[in-house]
């Protein structure tokens, strides 16, 4: 808008699983003052885990994995500088919002707290592209590090996202073994790596998680439902894969994730697909299945429901015009 510098970005979702049946997920403006810094403000996705800042236009399965449902910090109203460095061998992405919303209906009950989160991506040889898979058929290897780091304060505010939990034994009476709670009166801090590697239609990723919750107040919900004095600390992650064994056209894709916590409480997700591409990502037919023998997390998008076994079945088409 006005001047190519200038971009700017409206997303809005309808999904009858939602209370209000339709949400505003971005709606930002982006200012290049440099290819070296941009400034975006507005409400947007906060620095984070690779497979989250991927567009689902672009992944390679229907949908994220449990752990990305688990552990992303969903959108928020801030700001963010980002830009590529040193002849775009290093991005970085540093924000500033107003807590973390993560699976959140709307974003209300503004935090009186700010959150601070930042990623860092090393493309250590070639361009990795923009998809998940490697759609662009990488003649060369293209291998990107990545890492991220988030800290949100949410002391005093009036609402906060939903974090999961391993349910102690002693007050299971019959529930799974992950619940959620409102972090409401807590500190946590989320620790990410992850890495990529692409070549002649062969994709390899892999990322992991780490969050620390904070909370020494013997009268918070948090304490009393963890039994957790102090610090309580929950891992995740995923292990994906995809090879064209039709170079652009027919895609066979993998992937195994699992939730674990310090008491070792843990959970898996297996699936397995495939995509055939019609006409690029433009038009894509997808199928592919789930299983896990307990989902630690509720997920209207991916389909996940918290203390289920579930054997999920996908099957989509993808249509876009551009």
């Amino acid at each position: 808008a006005f001047t190519p510098s200038l971009t700017y970005k409206i997303e809005w979702e309808i999904d009858s699983d939602t209370e209000a049946h339709s949400r505003l997920q971005d709606i930002y403006f982006d200012y290049a003052f440099a290819d070296t810094f941009h400034l975006r403000f507005g409400q947007f996705k906060p620095p984070q885990g690779r497979q989250e800042q991927v567009s689902e236009f672009m992944s390679m399965l229907v949908d994220r994995s449990m752990a990305n449902e688990a552990f992303n910090l969903g959108r928020s109203i801030g700001l963010m500088a980002h830009g590529d460095m040193f002849d775009r061998k290093l991005s970085y992405q540093i924000g500033l919002s107003n807590g973390f919303e993560n699976e959140r209906d709307d974003v209300r009950d503004i935090d009186s707290n700010f959150a601070y989160s930042t990623r860092l991506v090393w493309h250590v040889t070639g361009e990795m592209g923009k998809f998940e898979s490697d759609y662009e058929y990488h003649e060369k290897p293209a291998m990107d590090v990545g890492v991220h780091f988030a800290y949100n304060d949410d002391n005093g505010d009036v609402s906060g996202p939903r974090l999961i939990y391993a349910v102690p034994e002693l007050i299971r009476a019959g529930r799974a073994g992950f619940g959620s709670l409102d972090a409401t009166g807590t500190d946590y801090y989320q620790f990410g790596a992850d890495w990529n590697f692409k070549l002649r239609g062969l994709y390899l990723g892999a990322e992991y998680f780490l969050r620390t919750v904070v909370n020494d107040n013997g009268n918070s919900l948090w304490r009393r439902l963890t039994l957790r004095k102090g610090s309580t600390h929950i891992h995740g992650g995923h292990l994906q894969a995809g090879y064209f064994v039709i170079p652009k056209k027919l895609e066979l894709a993998a992937r195994i994730g699992a939730i674990w916590d310090e008491t070792g409480e843990s959970t898996t997700e297996y699936t397995g697909g495939m995509n055939y591409y019609i006409y690029k990502h433009n038009l894509k037919l997808s199928l592919d299945v789930t299983h896990t023998p307990e989902s630690a997390v509720s997920s209207s998008s991916a389909g996940y429901v918290q203390g289920d076994e579930m054997t999920m079945i996908r099957v989509q088409i993808q249509v876009a015009l551009e």
